[in-house]
């Protein structure tokens, strides 16, 4: 499916939706890094757990305190505070709790599954009680609260509420 275009105030064509990449300027060193993929999607996700950044100059993990958006010149850590502080508060605190606990879920089910299946049933209780499973699902849970909170959210808000904020300015 190809992307659809529009023209700016320019004649330069340019991209419908939001952007899939954008430059920010790490103050210390004043070099440039282009951020794209799932990496941007994180970083401009005011909800995703983000508190540094790759620094293309320095080539290390640097603060998102550090770093300014290039064409807007507005700090990403305030970028992100204001855009959090513009959602109402009951969203907020959705928001923030979404991605760890469906990662949660789906962990636990997962985990429960395998643990059925690579261990089988053990006793005489109810499928929903075998060991096996419970604790196959308990470990499979703590990984997918880990990585539901850092990988979820923005799916989640885009797919669930149309809200995709790598377009935000």
């Amino acid at each position: 499916m190809a992307a659809e275009a529009a023209h700016d105030g320019e004649g330069q064509m340019r991209s419908a939706g939001p952007p899939r990449e954008r430059v920010y300027l790490h103050r210390p060193c004043g070099s440039l890094t282009e951020i794209g993929g799932s990496d941007f999607l994180r970083l401009a996700n005011p909800f995703a757990a983000v508190s540094a950044t790759i620094c293309c100059g320095c080539g290390r993990a640097v603060p998102i305190r550090e770093v300014d958006w290039a064409d807007t010149r507005e700090n990403v850590a305030a970028y992100r505070r204001r855009l959090r502080a513009a959602m109402p508060l009951g969203r907020r605190l959705f928001f923030r709790v979404l991605g760890y606990v469906v990662g949660a879920l789906i962990g636990f089910v997962v985990g429960f599954g395998l643990g059925l299946l690579v261990l089988g049933r053990v006793g005489n209780g109810p499928w929903w009680l075998q060991v096996s499973g419970l604790i196959f699902g308990g470990t499979a849970a703590y990984g997918g609260l880990l990585l539901g909170g850092q990988l979820l959210p923005a799916p989640l808000m885009r797919i669930l509420w149309g809200i995709d904020y790598r377009g935000e300015l």
